[in-house]
């Protein structure tokens, strides 16, 4: 058999040259295709952020509680995660084949076995007690707290400690000591430094107290420690028991010498930054709560005074001292209701009845009462209407009686008398919600068949209306009687 070349003819040729160009165009076709491709996969793998899971995050926080472990191995997941993206990015831009290693992935299954315990957790919450779940929480806050407070005074309580314990040995039986030494340098240092400094002070709170007498401190050592006596300067023949202040003072005396020489160790003592007073003018007249109240509300410039009292003339005293030297007052009402003491009514007490000439105490309360649950919406619905009957009080003695007389004044504005109108339409209304309003005072703590209606943010809102209307009609009626 034999063969030969022969020359293509030139349709043959032709015929080629096309087939050729075509294949040449679809293989060119692809390779831009694949470009684009491996393009847009190298810009979705490079802005691809593997630094999202930190501490900030809830998800992370659940594995800190429920398995450190799986914690621990998502952390070098996402870290040989970026390792491979950087390889890959390389790859890529190099045109090359990369050979990665596998990346284990078994701790899904752990994942999957916690979300299903918080997924029973989530149940378990909502069949639960909202109240319950609350007070549990507010506990382990409160706990928490504790333990933070405590970390910060632990230094203290061991040094406080360590000192108690070398007390403790230095004034064993079996240590021999005399302490005359210790008392004859106390004295020398308490006259020093403390004596002649607490006299000074003593005398200038009895000066502002307008009871210039002069005293004498006498002190004693005994076993390391001084006792101090207050005594009045007499005849030098007068034995000291004679002269001492209870049995030549008045209670009201007494009191005052008492209270001067608590408030000088106030000042004396670097270490106070408050002071409690429980009932300081108890069985005083008028004269001596007018005295006092000033020269306490005062003292509140130096550290914070707080005053148990019963006395509501002396809270006037405060209240006008506090205005005449621009001194911050909080009052709060503390009763004892049926039988539970302890009951705390902020800023609600004769002593703010200026505030209550409109309604906008029980609007606060009635604001928050609205998105509060049940449990925490009824003690603001009892505080709102406390604050709404003290409005109508207030409005008695500003508006019916044109601040003629007030409730702790001292004297009576006999010239207001010619601006007080009163309508008794309007009067007996402001009667009629009084009444109506004390029901709810204690309104959670009734039962049923004592109270025609249980409180409601909508029934406060509406009484709050009703008050200022009633308030917009007295206004009214004044215009209209006085021409």
């Amino acid at each position: 058999m034999t063969h030969s070349d022969q020359p293509l003819s030139d349709s043959a040729r032709h015929y080629i040259e096309r087939l050729w160009s075509l294949l040449e165009s679809d293989a060119q076709s692809r390779l831009i295709e694949l470009e684009k491709q491996l393009q847009n996969n190298f810009e979705s793998l490079e802005a691809l952020e593997l630094d999202f899971f930190n501490d900030q995050l809830v998800s992370y926080r659940h594995l800190v509680v429920y398995s450190p472990e799986i914690l621990s191995q998502i952390q070098i997941f996402l870290e040989n995660s970026e390792k491979h993206q950087q390889q890959l990015l390389e790859a890529i831009k190099n045109r090359k084949t990369a050979h990665l290693p596998r990346i284990s992935k078994h701790f899904f299954s752990g994942i999957q076995e916690i979300v299903e315990r918080l997924e029973e957790t989530i149940l378990e919450l909502r069949n639960s007690s909202k109240s319950v779940i609350i007070t549990q929480l507010r506990h382990e806050q409160i706990e928490l707290r504790h333990r933070q407070k405590l970390r910060q005074l632990l230094p203290g309580i061991e040094q406080y400690i360590q000192n108690a314990q070398w007390i403790a040995k230095a004034e064993s039986s079996s240590v021999k000591r005399s302490t005359h030494h210790i008392s004859r340098q106390y004295n020398l240092l308490f006259d020093k430094l403390v004596t002649q400094r607490y006299i000074e002070l003593f005398e200038e709170h009895l000066q502002l107290l307008k009871f210039p007498a002069t005293i004498k401190v006498i002190t004693k050592g005994q076993k390391g420690e001084t006792l101090k006596q207050i005594a009045l300067k007499m005849d030098e023949s007068m034995p000291t028991r004679i002269a001492q202040t209870d049995k030549v003072l008045s209670e009201g005396e007494q009191k005052a010498v008492a209270l001067a020489d608590f408030l000088t160790e106030v000042v004396l003592d670097d270490n106070c930054s408050a002071i409690v007073l429980d009932d300081p003018v108890t069985s005083l007249d008028f004269d001596w709560k007018d005295l006092i109240a000033p020269i306490l509300v005062q003292e509140s410039r130096q550290q914070q005074v707080v005053i148990f009292t019963h006395d509501l003339h002396f809270l006037y005293c405060l209240k006008e001292a506090a205005n005449s030297y621009d001194i911050q007052l909080s009052a709060h009402w503390i009763e004892k209701r049926n039988g539970v003491p302890g009951w705390v009514f902020q800023n609600n007490t004769p002593l703010s009845e200026s505030d209550y000439k409109k309604s906008t105490r029980a609007n606060e309360y009635w604001q928050q009462a609205r998105k509060e649950p049940p449990e925490a919406q009824q003690v603001l619905l009892q505080a709102g209407f406390g604050a709404l009957r003290t409005s109508y009080e207030a409005f008695v003695i500003f508006d019916l009686f044109g601040s003629v007389v007030m409730r702790f004044g001292e004297r009576v504005s006999i010239d207001r008398l010619k601006d007080v109108y009163v309508d008794p339409e309007i009067r007996d209304t402001v009667i009629q919600k009084v009444g109506f309003l004390s029901r709810y005072i204690e309104g959670h703590l009734h039962s049923d068949p004592y109270i025609a209606q249980k409180p409601t943010p909508d029934l406060l809102k509406q009484e709050i209306d009703e008050f200022d209307n009633l308030k917009k009609r007295h206004t009214d009626y004044r215009k209209k009687m006085t021409g």
